[in-house]
């Protein structure tokens, strides 16, 4: 298994340290990420405040997320073609300009924005009383701005995965989420739920100026300039809206529901948006990072027509990802009240706010595998060039999340709104699957699905044990220290379970996930 992989993708060992530099940024980054989310849940609870901040916090949210991965999808195959061919003054060229076009267009929506707020607020939260409507209109225009900070910082990010530097692009969020625990921490009794938002703005900040000195040491130089009619220029903005609204899918999602859940229970935002936080670690610690170390390797490999390569890398991957992220969400679904509860239950985030919290993650836990497959799928579309496949993908799913949220809102309440979007971001990657085959005929779902039914199989004894453990051993009389022994225990019980029924079944990717990792570890002493 593991000299396949090896074979599959290119360049090997860029590859690979690449992803473990990546995985321990990233790791950093989402531990302080969920500091920041602690710190929010300790000091203001899942209340009407929080809410308004979270709806607030949207439009950033959802440029980061969507926007500036848009950006990065696009620039590192353009930038990567011109550092390989030695063409950097020419590289450097067409990201000043395209840097140059997104700070315009940035300023002009944050000041469209700031006086927009309002009715901004009123579209995206209707079941909003008016003085919480006000709060958020109030918040929304403190953190307005910073929407030019994340949109040029994750182009840079771009430029900076293109030219291999990674580490300092995966812990740039770590950075932003530091500095909103500090202003948290130290301001919130002064200033309440404010002090949140300006420090959600210097946040931001700090994830872009953190980068600059990366990107003069990649020996980039900024021009002032506007290069409309170059062909890279014209193809990134062509290509990022289309880019643009396949990656917003999951933004979507989240819109869709802080728009059902305003009209339910104050909290009910808040545990949305909580909980899909705490689904989103491992996926963020492994799946993004493998896909974020491959897409240069795999754009190249796509250059040179080497589709048989790709389509080993991107099965291998994928098979790789249903070995780790089935176990991690048998776990979610079984430890989600312990987990939430050891996670965020102090201050004013009481046992209510955290049984509302534990009940979307229950349903969040099973889109977890479609979240992974797509993060992989998608890049090996943009590696091809084509980028209209995970448009079609995405637009059939969020007509099908909107369609089920709807019904299932009014019989499982929050529950239904992450059930719904569990089950559209799995459509999705099943429909972009299929839709990639055409293309890669060498990507066959067969082995695919013998790794994924071997994985459920081995989860099975896993989630046996952990529900015995928790029997034995109840949370609800445990006090925080004996939580936090219980919730390690069951994970490192589950987690040994899962390896050694799986090695027993054959599983081959978990000793290419063993090799791995004695590599990382001990890869010096190896050599």
């Amino acid at each position: 298994g593991g000299q396949e992989l090896a074979n599959a993708l290119e360049p090997a060992r860029q590859v690979a340290r690449a992803t473990a530099v990546v995985l321990a940024m990233t790791l950093v980054s989402r531990v302080l990420g969920f500091l920041r989310d602690a710190a929010i849940a300790w000091a203001f609870g899942a209340s009407r405040a929080s809410d308004a901040y979270m709806v607030a916090y949207t439009l950033p949210y959802f440029l980061q997320s969507v926007l500036g991965v848009a950006l990065v999808t696009v620039m590192v195959p353009v930038v990567s073609r011109h550092l390989v061919a030695g063409t950097r003054e020419e590289a450097w060229s067409v990201t000043s300009s395209i840097l140059n076009l997104t700070g315009i267009f940035l300023l002009v929506l944050t000041v469209i924005g700031y006086w927009g707020a309002a009715p901004l607020i009123g579209a995206l939260a209707p079941g909003f009383s008016q003085e919480q409507a006000a709060l958020a209109v109030q918040l929304t225009r403190i953190m307005f701005p910073s929407l030019a900070f994340v949109g040029l910082g994750m182009l840079i990010s771009g430029v900076l995965n293109a030219g291999f530097h990674f580490s300092i692009p995966a812990f740039a969020p770590g950075l932003a989420n530091l500095v909103m625990i500090l202003a948290v921490v130290f301001f919130h009794r002064q200033f309440f739920i404010h002090a949140l938002a300006w420090g959600t703005l210097a946040g931001f900040a700090a994830f872009f100026l953190v980068q600059l000195p990366s990107l003069r040491a990649l020996g980039f130089r900024y021009r002032w300039h506007w290069h409309f009619r170059h062909p890279d220029v014209r193809r990134v903005l062509r290509h990022v809206p289309t880019v643009l609204l396949a990656i917003s899918v999951t933004q979507i999602y989240l819109a869709i529901n802080r728009l059902l859940a305003s009209g339910l229970p104050h909290g009910s935002i808040t545990a949305l948006d909580l909980a899909n936080r705490v689904v989103n670690l491992p996926l963020g610690v492994f799946a993004t990072s493998l896909s974020t170390a491959l897409f240069p390797a795999m754009s190249r490999q796509a250059a040179r027509h080497e589709l048989e390569g790709l389509a080993a890398a991107t099965a291998k991957s994928l098979a790789v990802l249903l070995v780790v992220v089935l176990p991690v969400s048998t776990a979610m679904v079984l430890l989600r009240e312990p987990l939430i509860r050891l996670l965020f239950q102090r201050g004013v985030f009481d046992a209510a706010a955290t049984a509302l919290t534990a009940e979307a993650l229950f349903y969040f836990a099973f889109g977890m595998v479609g979240v992974a497959a797509n993060l992989v799928l998608t890049r090996t579309s943009y590696a091809l060039g084509e980028v209209g496949m995970p448009v079609l993908a995405a637009g059939i799913s969020i007509a099908a999340d909107a369609g089920l949220s709807v019904l299932l809102v009014g019989w499982l309440a929050h529950g239904g709104l992450a059930l719904a979007n569990s089950l559209a971001t799995t459509l999705n990657a099943a429909l972009l699957f299929f839709l990639l085959r055409r293309h890669l005929p060498g990507l066959h779902p067969l082995p695919l699905a013998r790794t994924g039914v071997l994985a459920l199989v081995a989860c099975v004894p896993t989630g046996v044990a952990l529900s015995l453990g928790l029997i034995l051993w109840p949370p609800a009389a445990l006090g925080p220290k004996s939580l936090v022994l219980e919730v390690l225990a069951l994970t490192t019980l589950g987690a040994g379970i899962f390896l050694g029924t799986a090695r027993t079944l054959r599983l081959t990717e978990v000793d290419l996930l063993l090799a791995s990792g004695r590599k990382v570890i001990f890869g010096r002493r190896e050599r």
